[in-house]
């Protein structure tokens, strides 16, 4: 079978690469893989040099022009896929989440007549951003689904699908996070210099796309929390740069502009997958805070039981683990929160994303569906 995968930020390829991986190893498969969006402008080319190093082909790569309409983008990627689909002629899609160069890819997929998966659908998240309205249109054009919760299965079914298009897998990436080794947890330390007595910090802020004024606001909010935080309370501090949504350069200046005013802070445009993960893993033996509105926040900090702080708007509305705390975009309620959980341990909470064996689980629910039921009733869908 031929499978046409797409990623078009560094988030979704990490939360991914499990099931790439497995679908690699899987005989009966063939992955093509087209890579687009933030991930061709890294500067440190992280993402494509880890893409690279998992061994993962890339089969086409659609550059797309920083526009502030995310319709230019999406246009450009319908033409696109359309023309590598037609070279391929694959048997299925496959599509992840919620982002806007993934609603052109499942475009092109669907009006190609081709089958399509969609990963992490029936998420709900209300913060401003296009997440929601994208998402649910990516599970109208798609044909099947596996949701990270079980409420996700509910949305899918309130979508009007019928029950054998929907399973519940849990979230990929707890398959790659669980590989997190001693070796890179040393690792990690020593290339950080990390002191375990003092706690750390990594932040990461993404715009608001319908509110850029509100990103703005929110944005300078964070890092005057962070300056106050650093000044009360000495910690390893670690920034990461916002995807690559509209509004990107409003957060990429403010945090090169205040860097050097956040104590003992460094920026690293991109981390990496492995080293993200390496650091979240540290929760076991030191204070780890993850902290700003990256959905990562919500997903994958309670899996090693490290500190989730969610700040302002952006994931309003998402499901989340027992441990997160919220918090409002307000400088002094961020160093309040931060200073609480700098002196508190770590733990793992009740999580509604962990489920075993996730890839396993979506890549036996694909054959199963493909045995059971012809091309025709996959494409016809009717309201249940």
């Amino acid at each position: 079978m031929k499978i046409i995968c797409f990623t078009g930020s560094r988030a979704e390829y990490y939360l991914l690469k499990p099931l790439f991986l497995e679908l690699q190893n899987t005989k009966k498969f063939e992955i093509f893989l087209i890579v687009s969006g933030g991930i061709l402008t890294e500067s440190n080319s992280q993402t494509l040099r880890d893409i690279e190093k998992d061994g993962i082909k890339i089969f086409g790569r659609i550059n797309l022009e920083r526009k502030s309409n995310h319709a230019i983008a999406i246009g450009k990627l319908c033409i696109e896929v359309t023309s590598i689909i037609e070279e391929i002629k694959p048997n299925l899609g496959i599509v992840y989440a919620d982002r806007f160069e993934s609603f052109g890819f499942a475009i092109a997929v669907s009006h190609s007549n081709i089958p399509l998966i969609h990963l992490e659908a029936g998420d709900i998240t209300e913060g401003g951003t296009y997440d929601d309205q994208i998402r649910h249109c990516i599970s109208k054009l798609s044909h099947l689904y596996c949701t990270s919760t079980l409420k996700g299965c509910e949305t899918i079914k309130r979508l009007g699908e019928e029950k054998w298009r929907y399973m519940h897998s849990g979230l990929i990436s707890y398959d790659d996070m669980r590989e997190i080794s001693e070796v890179d947890r040393v690792n990690i330390i020593k290339n950080l210099k990390i002191d375990k007595n003092e706690p750390i910090v990594v932040g990461t802020f993404h715009p608001i796309p319908r509110d850029l004024e509100l990103t703005k606001k929110e944005t300078t909010e964070f890092i005057e929390g962070l300056k106050l935080f650093s000044n009360i309370r000495k910690s390893k501090i670690i920034l990461t740069a916002p995807n690559n949504d509209s509004g990107k350069e409003v957060i990429s200046n403010l945090i090169t502009k205040n860097l050097s005013l956040i104590r003992n802070a460094i920026y690293i445009e991109s981390l990496g997958g492995n080293n993200y993960h390496s650091i979240m893993s540290l929760a076991d033996e030191m204070k780890v805070i993850i902290c700003g509105n990256s959905s990562s926040v919500i997903k994958e900090a309670p899996y090693y039981g490290a500190h989730s702080l969610n700040i302002g708007i952006r994931q309003l509305g998402r499901e989340s683990a027992s441990t997160q705390i919220n918090c409002d975009a307000n400088r002094s309620k961020i160093e309040e929160a931060l200073t609480y959980l700098a002196e508190k341990n770590c733990s793992v909470g009740i999580n509604p994303y962990y489920k075993e064996n996730p890839s396993k689980e979506i890549i036996s629910f694909i054959q199963n569906v493909f045995l059971e039921k012809s091309i025709k009733e996959i494409m016809f869908k009717k309201w249940s």
